[in-house]
């Protein structure tokens, strides 16, 4: 059984749009997070978009990390999605999860599907979105998210399919 790295109940759709999706969360979980939630953008962008990096898996690399880092230098500029302890030795340390094998390794792709089959949670890669959202301010292919980000946080209690 895999280990859920999401917040119970409606608090997480609340917290995305206070911009404190990250906050009270355990180092390791906020990395795996992050990684993750950079690989799925990455997709996105590749499926929505035909857009991809070109020193990242989509544009043919071996790896993600460079575009990874840039990806965290986005986050860090919205300092207030990031806890008050985040500082250079911790993005160096989520660099090096991405850097290393396993679930979180931008070595490797995922899709929507993968994330819910691993973490089962059906809304995560909705929250891992709208985290990106908030970094970039629009989801791939699509000028903004404020509309689709209003409509989950009102159904967020119903029973709607992702």
């Amino acid at each position: 059984m895999h280990s859920q790295p999401h917040m119970e109940g409606n608090n997480s759709f609340g917290q995305l749009n206070q911009g404190s999706w990250l906050h009270g969360r355990q180092e390791k979980e906020i990395y795996k997070l992050l990684v993750d939630v950079y690989r799925l953008r990455a997709d996105d962008q590749s499926k929505f978009e035909g857009d991809a990096d070109e020193d990242g898996l989509y544009g043919g690399a071996r790896n993600s990390i460079e575009p990874f880092r840039r990806f965290l230098k986005n986050v860090e500029s919205k300092s207030e999605l990031l806890p008050a302890w985040w500082n250079e030795e911790k993005a160096k340390a989520c660099i090096e999860l991405g850097s290393s094998g396993g679930w979180s390794s931008l070595r490797s792709a995922v899709e929507k599907s993968d994330i819910i089959d691993h973490d089962g949670d059906r809304f995560l890669p909705m929250q891992m979105r709208m985290f990106c959202e908030s970094v970039y301010g629009h989801a791939p292919g699509v000028a903004s998210g404020a509309g689709a980000r209003i409509q989950q946080l009102m159904m967020a209690g119903g029973s709607m399919m992702m």
